[in-house]
């Protein structure tokens, strides 16, 4: 044995939930770009988009990771 715990028995990390709020961080910040830079607005609202549904996938694996914890 080497001392390792199997996966099943690894204490859950909220990573997954970070990494996914920092990709919407980062479409909220090329949408805000854009805006600024006069882009038009359905290519700043897609982006908009894309960074709330990057957001939700992060609160579903935080809600997750919290379930898991106890």
């Amino acid at each position: 044995m080497t001392g390792r715990s199997s996966p099943a028995k690894r204490p859950p990390r909220p990573w997954m939930a970070l990494w996914y709020f920092s990709i919407a961080l980062g479409f909220l910040l090329l949408a805000l770009r854009a805006y600024l830079l006069g882009v038009r607005l359905s290519l700043v609202l897609l982006r908009f988009v894309i960074a709330l549904g990057f957001a939700a996938l992060g609160w579903v694996a935080w809600r997750a990771w919290r379930a898991r914890r106890g």
